[in-house]
């Protein structure tokens, strides 16, 4: 008994290892069964779902085709183990395959149209989503054509505001230059004023010039007809020599005053000249006027001379 006992513990462990390779093997087999019959019903209903489920079938069965290859290959190691043992497992296993065929084919039929059913969907969600993607690939080329608008007008826009950029920098660039002329101008603008006001001084002064000038020489020719005068009578003018002292003192001082004024009126008619020259801008009729009222002015302050230097005299 214990010797019963104990080959039975020992071929528990050969006979777990040799029928987990047969399960997996009879499993792959109702795959392969059940991918089979679903490619039939698939080409039955649409080629599309034929070419489908025949290259998920060959997937399929190439892949229990490996996978039965190297469970044939363990289990063939495993049957070379336990001898004897393997030959009862795979009778059991084929006596078990053959019971479940039988027992689960109603079920593997539904099964089989369940999945038809999901197959159907899945091609019908196919469509919609070639559909999708047709029209998602039309918004994407319309899309694509609005970019390249909107590309090239934002090309030409550019263009516009660099246009509008050199407009800008050559209007700021004439705006520099008239601002430069403008304080040009203004600068030359006080230079005009200030020699204006510059030649009107030099014109009033060239006419009191003008006005002693004209004294200092009316009065040398008074003192020169004076003195003609004198000379004629002198022997009448003989009582009269303190008289003719202090004329002559007086005819000394007018000569002195007369030389002075002489140099005054050259160095006037000097500045005069160069004022003249200066203010060409002035006009010659107004000038002429100018010239016309200093002379009568002249004239009439030479007789109020003349006048007072006769009382002089007679005093």
């Amino acid at each position: 008994m214990e010797n019963s006992g104990r080959q039975s513990e020992l071929m528990k462990p050969i006979i777990l290892k040799a029928g987990i390779p047969l399960a997996l093997s009879l499993a792959g087999f109702l795959y392969s069964m059940i991918t089979s019959r679903k490619k039939l019903h698939v080409g039955r209903a649409t080629e599309e779902g034929h070419q489908v489920s025949q290259n998920d079938e060959t997937e399929a069965q190439d892949d229990n085709r490996d996978h039965n290859s190297t469970q044939g290959l363990n289990s063939t190691s495993l049957l070379a183990c336990t001898e004897g043992g393997v030959h009862m497992g795979n009778i059991q296993t084929k006596d078990s395959y053959i019971s479940l065929q039988i027992r689960y084919r109603p079920e593997t039929e539904e099964e089989i149209l369940g999945l038809m059913k999901q197959v159907k969907a899945l091609q019908d969600k196919e469509q919609e989503l070639e559909r999708r993607f047709v029209s998602f690939c039309g918004f994407i080329k319309e899309q694509e054509l609005a970019l390249t608008k909107l590309q090239n007008l934002l090309v030409l826009k550019q263009a516009h505001l660099d246009f509008l950029g050199m407009t800008i920098e050559s209007r700021e660039a004439e705006r520099r230059k008239f601002e430069l002329m403008i304080v040009e101008y203004l600068r030359v603008l006080k230079q005009l004023e200030s020699a204006r006001l510059d030649n009107g001084m030099l014109q009033k002064k060239a006419k009191k010039l003008r006005k002693y000038s004209n004294i200092v020489l009316r009065q040398a020719s008074m003192l020169q007809a004076r003195e003609a005068e004198i000379s004629t009578s002198h022997e009448e003018l003989q009582g009269k020599t303190q008289v003719i002292v202090e004329l002559n003192d007086r005819i000394m001082v007018l000569e002195i005053l007369v030389d002075k004024y002489q140099q005054e009126k050259k160095e006037l008619a000097e500045k005069l000249e160069l004022a003249e020259t200066s203010a060409s801008s002035v006009s010659k009729k107004e000038s002429e006027d100018t010239g016309v009222y200093v002379h009568d002015q002249l004239i009439t302050e030479l007789e109020q001379l003349q006048k007072d230097r006769e009382l002089r005299l007679k005093n």
